[in-house]
């Protein structure tokens, strides 16, 4: 069926964005509705004219959806008319016994309109199990820039070509390739949902290869022992030399030190060590594990309350490492220059080579740093003990510190 054509129109009431708009079919208009509108996302002039088409022809999609289940309420209407005029006047009405007709039948035949992407968010997002809110409320906004971008289509028509045209835009945009690749997986994530779920057959996006899109990110490089002398020579506060101390000899991710408690502190026959294994916010199940503290760090009270360092807790997904960033970059660059691959975080890459240079291996370094299966994991083995933690941390020299 032919539709009336669609225009772009700005409404200052949303900030300005551009919106799709189309005459609805007579059929499907009131006196309140006789048009239909979906945004395009974007104040841009440009950018929505590209995204006119595809939010267009998912607009006409819900005139199609609407016009059939219209249609067919209308037919299983006229069929209950008749049975009931049949069952009124059962002589007077010739009836086809050939070719028997029944409510059952029609409803067999009938086709279930299949979600749209938009219908089905908030299902998966309630059905799945989230870590932190945060991360649900970002899977929901990738989701929604998916859809602002191809518009809402329903889920057996979504192909790989709608994947590849997302990252295509966002590789134009200049963004990373791992920011793409992100933001796609969650809608693939949603896919493999629906796939279980039966709205769809297979998940169109299985395979997908997106490496060529986007900018390729860059990893931190360690510090050499040269800038870790100039780092640690630096005049600072206890609580960013103490940070900074066990971000150099512990390998600990910055929000993992960052969100210490007392109670982690803990102590046996090899010392000090840190308990990540319950209540401590970490980056997965592998990071859950015990991190010795090397001998040369002063830790006290260990029977404090509280939280060890004051850096404030972002209220919505829990985590310090923002406020921590900030305030201990400012020294790394001090000492190192303003270098983009020279962060707090190469203290992490720093420590790594701190224990190859010791020839420790690399499945003692990986537990240490939470790049193996972790303490609380299930799997074969319980992997190097405590001690062997300890002894390979307290191998390292820490003239650095002085």
């Amino acid at each position: 069926m032919a539709y009336h054509g669609s225009k772009l129109v700005k409404l200052s009431s949303k900030g300005d964005k551009y919106y799709v708009q189309v005459t609805k079919p007579i059929e499907l208009q009131s006196k309140s509705s006789k048009q239909i509108k979906r945004s395009t996302g974007t104040t841009d002039i440009k950018e929505a004219q590209r995204r006119q088409h595809g939010i267009t022809e998912a607009i006409y999609q819900e005139f199609n959806d609407a016009l059939k289940s219209d249609h067919e309420r209308a037919f299983r209407s006229a069929i209950r008319e008749k049975f009931a005029e049949i069952s009124r006047n059962p002589i007077q009405i010739p009836i086809d016994l050939s070719a028997p007709v029944t409510l059952d039948s029609i409803e067999r035949k009938q086709k279930k309109s299949t979600p749209t992407l938009a219908d089905t968010v908030s299902a998966y997002t309630t059905f799945k199990t989230w870590g932190r809110n945060k991360t649900k409320r970002e899977v929901e906004a990738n989701i929604q820039k998916f859809i602002d971008v191809v518009g809402n289509i329903q889920l057996d028509k979504i192909t790989k070509h709608h994947a590849y045209d997302v990252a295509q835009h966002y590789h134009e945009l200049g963004q990373a390739n791992q920011t793409i690749s992100k933001r796609i997986s969650n809608v693939t994530g949603l896919l493999k949902w629906a796939e279980r779920k039966k709205f769809i057959d297979i998940n169109p996006f299985h395979n997908l290869d997106l490496s060529d899109y986007g900018v390729k990110s860059k990893s931190f490089l360690p510090l050499d022992r040269g800038e870790l002398v100039k780092l640690f020579r630096q005049d600072m506060n206890p609580e960013e030399r103490l940070c900074l101390s066990l971000l150099a000899l512990t390998g600990m991710r910055l929000d993992e030190v960052a969100l210490l408690r007392w109670d982690q502190v803990k102590t046996n026959a090899v010392g000090l060590y840190l308990d990540l294994t319950a209540g401590a916010i970490v980056k997965n199940q592998g990071s859950q594990r015990q991190v010795p503290i090397h001998r040369t760090i002063e830790l006290m009270p260990i029977d404090g309350d509280g939280r060890i360092f004051s850096w404030p807790v972002d209220s919505h997904d829990g985590k310090a490492q923002n406020a921590a960033s900030k305030a201990l970059n400012r020294i790394v660059v001090k000492a190192v220059g303003d270098h983009p691959q020279k962060k707090v975080h190469s203290l992490r890459g720093t420590f790594k080579d701190l224990l190859r240079e010791l020839d420790i291996m690399k499945e003692l370094n990986d537990y240490i740093t939470g790049h193996s299966s972790g303490d609380d994991a299930g799997r074969y083995g319980k992997g190097p003990s405590l001690r062997k933690r300890a002894e390979a941390i307290n191998l390292i020299d820490v003239d650095f510190l002085i």
